[in-house]
């Protein structure tokens, strides 16, 4: 073989190995990419799950307040037929489900609950909640968080260490608190 077919044959091997090396560049920026999308996700899912729970248990706390939840929820504690606390309350389940619905119902379409953010919140709940969530999603990163109104202003204090209410108000992770009530507050 002579000199010009060799060095024609190591620049094509060349090129060949920059262009797959180049590709697999692209692919680790791609991969890298992607997962700091699903990292980012699962954040937002955990912070979607822990307001979901915290409204299901703000709703539990509710509906105890109402007749008609008092004495279905001792119904359920029982786990036992028909067990009511009011005498005034009828044994039919259909009935006291018509009236739990009806209670619900006059308590949602009265607008969200009058009680501030900080009476509706405990912050050990909140905290105990978003190590949680977290944590099923495989996310062990120390975190800050606060609850903040819609101008920024916190309501709850900032949770973590070296937090800070500027970073924490430009942070792309965000989720409104009882986002199922009916009317806004």
């Amino acid at each position: 073989m002579n000199e010009r077919a060799i060095l024609g044959l190591v620049l094509a091997i060349t090129i060949s190995l920059v262009g797959l090396v180049t590709i697999q560049v692209g692919w680790i920026k791609d991969a890298k990419s992607l997962r700091d999308q699903q990292y980012a996700q699962s954040i937002d899912n955990a912070l979607i799950a822990v307001s979901d729970r915290l409204e299901r248990i703000d709703r539990l706390q509710g509906l105890q307040d109402l007749d008609a939840g008092r004495a279905i929820m001792d119904q359920v504690n029982a786990q036992e037929g028909v067990l009511s606390t009011d005498p005034g309350m009828s044994t039919d389940p259909l009935l006291q489900e018509r009236d739990l619905v009806a209670e619900m119902l006059r308590g949602m379409l009265s607008g969200p609950s009058e009680a501030s953010i900080t009476e509706r919140v405990d912050p050990r709940l909140l905290d105990s909640l978003m190590v949680e969530e977290l944590g099923l999603r495989g996310i062990d990163a120390p975190f800050r968080y606060a609850v903040m109104d819609e101008q920024g202003t916190v309501s709850i204090p900032i949770q973590g260490a070296g937090s800070s209410t500027d970073d924490l108000k430009r942070s792309p992770h965000r989720v409104r608190l009882f986002r199922h009530e009916v009317v806004d507050s």
